[in-house]
């Protein structure tokens, strides 16, 4: 079985699907193959990865059902330490860590990348679907069935709300979007 780990809002459920219906075929459910967001399996895994300003983003607009308080704007949201962030109830809030959620995607991101049979991005899964499909098959070496794009949306939506991000918010993601890239020797 194919296992998949991820951030939260990279993609999961689109690679779920993609790889599902090209390895398994049609009709079963897809979301069996996402493994964790924060623990690594045994054995072979495939890590979807996304750019740190689209994953906060979503994170944002979704933030009531991560459990962050909808009065909590964005730089709030990537500069404050979980532990004393607002929150509210809800069973997909992010546990178990104490840094910015900033932090949680470079540390998920890192590890998750070092330990991975394969990581693929979101956007190649968006723009390169076939080369995605062909990769995992090489890596894992798992028979794949042919190959269909997922031509239907997948996934939690969040909304549209667009927040206000300053030049500082913009230059501490990039310095973390940096930090991924040293840590992974690139």
């Amino acid at each position: 079985m194919i296992r998949i780990v991820s951030h939260h809002r990279t993609g999961t459920h689109l690679l779920a699907k993609l790889l599902h219906q090209n390895f398994y075929g049609q009709g079963a459910d897809y979301e069996g193959l996402h493994y964790s967001h924060t623990r690594i399996p045994e054995g072979p895994f495939v890590h979807i990865y996304r750019a740190v300003y689209p994953v906060m983003l979503s994170v944002w607009r979704m933030r009531e059902h991560f459990g962050v308080h909808p009065s909590v704007d964005f730089s709030r949201m990537i500069r404050t330490r979980w532990p004393d962030m607002p929150k509210v109830e809800s069973k997909y809030a992010f546990r178990d860590f104490d840094g910015t959620m900033l932090d949680r995607w470079l540390r998920n991101t890192t590890d998750f990348s070092r330990k991975a049979s394969i990581s693929v991005s979101y956007n190649d899964v968006i723009d390169r679907p076939l080369n995605v499909v062909l990769r995992v098959s090489a890596a894992l070496n798992f028979p794949r069935r042919g190959f269909s794009p997922v031509s239907e949306h997948v996934g939690w939506r969040g909304s549209d709300e667009k927040p206000e991000v300053t030049a500082n918010d913009a230059a501490m993601m990039e310095e973390y979007q940096g930090k991924l890239i040293v840590k992974l020797g690139g």
